[in-house]
């Protein structure tokens, strides 16, 4: 037979929920504030688009139209079938 469960001992159970549940509570209100803007970079679009620097736009520069660092096997994107990839449609 199990002894019977006297006063004493069901506020001993009380008081260790209630230890319990103060822990939870100042656990959870000392944690960091998930209240930060999701909005952080700048919107994509016109409205945020720049201007490159001065010193990067190359422009009226005599031979800008020379590319020393591409190779002569490399073929543009227009040419590459996208379908061949087997890459899924975005959004499905």
């Amino acid at each position: 037979m199990s002894p019977r469960v006297g006063a004493r001992t069901r506020s001993g159970h009380r008081l260790s929920a209630a230890a319990a549940t103060i822990l939870i509570l100042a656990s959870l209100a000392t944690a960091a504030p998930a209240a930060a803007d999701r909005h952080q970079c700048a919107p994509a679009g016109v409205d945020s688009a720049t201007v490159l620097p001065a010193n990067l736009s190359r422009a009226g520069v005599a031979g800008a139209d020379d590319d020393t660092d591409t190779t002569a096997t490399v073929v543009p994107l227009s040419s590459i079938d996208v379908n061949a990839l087997g890459l899924g449609t975005p959004g499905c």
